[in-house]
């Protein structure tokens, strides 16, 4: 097991949804589908995002009740472990509504246990941060 803190994990989860939704801003299904590349990419950020999830102490999983941890976990075992079975359509409805939902909730504070993770700033008219505005 990695001796990485849930600090660092949090923010780790931060970066991966902030790619996955920056990345599909405006992206039809179709485009989505056609390109493999994008896909990938995408998947693999949300497998980022599982395994941060999973590994984060449970105390601090505990309080944030909106997040579904469990299928936040469950896509990143299926991704894993039955990525035969993973559906591209199904990718990109979750990208669109459930990790820009959980992106919105990383974008406010974590205050939890000790660990404090600020919102990164952001751009007064930009919904979305760059790479430059996340420092762990």
């Amino acid at each position: 097991m990695s001796e990485r803190s849930d600090k660092v994990r949090l923010i780790d989860m931060l970066e991966a949804a902030r790619r996955v939704v920056t990345s599909m801003n405006d992206v039809p299904l179709e485009a989505f589908l056609a390109n493999a590349e994008k896909r990938d990419a995408i998947v693999y950020r949300l497998q980022v995002i599982g395994e941060a999830a999973y590994n984060i102490d449970n105390d601090l999983k505990e309080g944030y009740p909106e997040i579904d941890r469990f299928k936040i976990q469950g896509l990143r075992h299926r991704i894993v472990h039955d990525y035969a079975a993973v559906d591209d359509t199904q990718i990109f409805k979750i990208t669109n509504k459930y990790v820009r939902h959980l992106w919105n909730i990383y974008r406010g504070s974590w205050r939890t246990g000790g660990i404090e993770v600020e919102r990164p700033h952001c751009p007064p008219f930009s919904d979305l941060c760059t790479p430059n505005d996340l420092h762990p």
